[in-house]
């Protein structure tokens, strides 16, 4: 065989290959264009009236997932059933956008974390590599990793809409997936990078939920704050006890930091607490001298 001859035999090789993987786009970019559907669907429950809506909006997604089912068994037909991984580039981000929009509708429908089992049947597909086309075990966990960075989300909307349990429920379930994933060996990969930002949305929804329980708006929170005042000048119209004064101190400078972030706002914010404090406690002194004489009760 001349060197013309190999060449040519390579190009309709190659030729087979680019013909494989532009029918693999056509399926792909359907299956984008379904995945999009539902997320716009789901997307409805961060807004104040979603949250009366989601067995609805689960409904109306799982019909869609049909769609999905039906696109992925034309997918199969592709490409050779022993070649999964020679393609998989194609389909491996819808294929985990679709594994979070499954663990978000069963996670709204019933605040548990789906199995890989469970996602696989919902999309039509097997579990079991060996069987051919199958969800493959990282896809699986990035998709999760999706499904907490929405719940982090799905944590402060839910405290917009007034929803002050549910952003509690959220963090035991964010924590529990934390510690599931420290279990787990993972290399330095892009699995790895999206686990590294699970602790920002742990830290977040830890947030939502301190501040709803220092503000008295989290019944299930097992501190609860006895102070009344939120401002300075309706604080000193009262009679005061040196506890109560404290307890005021304590909360403006918790308020102060939730409003910013960073070492630079705790630095200004305890740098001002602490003129507040002494300013604050000599007025203090001044309304028990003009209301009481002298006669203070500590």
């Amino acid at each position: 065989m001349s060197v013309s001859d190999m060449f040519i035999a390579l190009q309709g090789v190659l030729t087979a290959d680019q013909d494989i993987r532009e029918e693999i786009r056509k399926v792909v970019q359907a299956l984008e264009q379904t995945a999009r559907e539902i997320l716009t669907l789901l997307q409805g429950v961060h807004q104040g009236a979603g949250f009366q809506d989601i067995p609805k909006k689960c409904q109306k997604a799982r019909e869609h997932f049909g769609t999905v089912r039906t696109q992925l068994e034309s997918l199969k037909t592709k490409f050779p059933t022993d070649q999964y991984y020679r393609f998989h580039e194609h389909w491996r981000f819808v294929l985990q956008r679709l594994v979070f929009l499954a663990a978000f509708v069963v996670y709204l429908e019933s605040e548990t974390l789906v199995t890989r089992e469970a996602v696989a049947e919902i999309l039509g597909i097997e579990a079991d590599r060996e069987r051919g086309f199958h969800l493959d075990i990282e896809d699986y966990l990035s998709g999760v990793l999706t499904l907490a960075s929405e719940l982090a989300r799905l944590a402060v909307n839910s405290v917009t809409a007034g929803d002050y349990s549910r952003p509690l429920r959220i963090s035991t379930f964010i924590n529990e997936l934390d510690s599931g994933f420290r279990l787990l060996n993972l290399k330095n990969d892009s699995l790895r990078k999206r686990y590294d930002g699970l602790k920002y949305d742990v830290k977040k929804i830890e947030e939502v939920v301190y501040d709803l329980s220092i503000r008295g708006l989290n019944k299930e929170a097992t501190v609860e704050p006895t102070l009344k005042y939120h401002n300075v000048s309706s604080a000193l119209s009262c009679t005061w006890t040196t506890r109560e004064f404290l307890s005021l101190a304590v909360h403006c400078s918790v308020h102060s930091y939730l409003q910013g972030s960073g070492a630079e706002v705790k630095l200004r914010t305890d740098f001002v607490g602490f003129f507040f404090f002494i300013f604050s406690f000599d007025r203090f002194h001044q309304v028990k001298q003009e209301r009481y004489g002298g006669v203070y009760n500590y």
